[in-house]
């Protein structure tokens, strides 16, 4: 083999390699659905559609129908954004427990926490995001993601 020959393959494998690496990085920058809907970036709908699908798939919350929360919960607490809620991110969120991709807890908001003031800085940013947002229009979702689970 000459000379020109093997370097020349090793430019090939090297941009491979670079591309491969540049794909890898860029994809550790999206912003996933469920990230989004977390932090209130999705339209109401479509939110909260993403936000029960996540909650449907634990064992616990499985059999919770789709807008139960929404219908039942808001009257429980003593104000807003809590009492209006539209949108389960309000109430719900994740916490990371450590540096592992997939190591999280699920938690919620409850009144009694509220109540104690646990939450202020949250109302205060909360209620600054919704004031201050335009209505975010939902957009659809892929079909796999729009279908109730059986």
């Amino acid at each position: 083999m000459k000379r020109s020959e093997r370097t020349s393959g090793k430019r090939i494998g090297g941009r491979v390699g670079l591309v491969g690496l540049l794909v890898f990085f860029l994809g550790g920058c999206m912003v996933s659905l469920l990230d989004q809907a977390w932090k209130g970036d999705l339209g109401p709908r479509d939110g909260n559609q993403i936000i029960v699908a996540y909650c449907q798939n634990c064992h616990v919350h499985k059999d919770i129908p789709q807008n139960q929360c929404l219908e039942e919960k808001p009257a429980l607490y003593d104000r807003p954004p809590y009492k209006t809620a539209a949108e389960c991110w309000i109430c719900h969120f994740t916490e990371r427990n450590s540096w592992a991709l997939y190591d999280e807890s699920r938690r919620t908001r409850r009144p009694e926490e509220v109540k104690q003031g646990q939450y202020k800085d949250f109302e205060k940013k909360a209620l600054k995001e919704i004031g201050s947002r335009p209505q975010k229009a939902d957009k659809g979702l892929p079909q796999q993601l729009s279908q109730q689970r059986p």
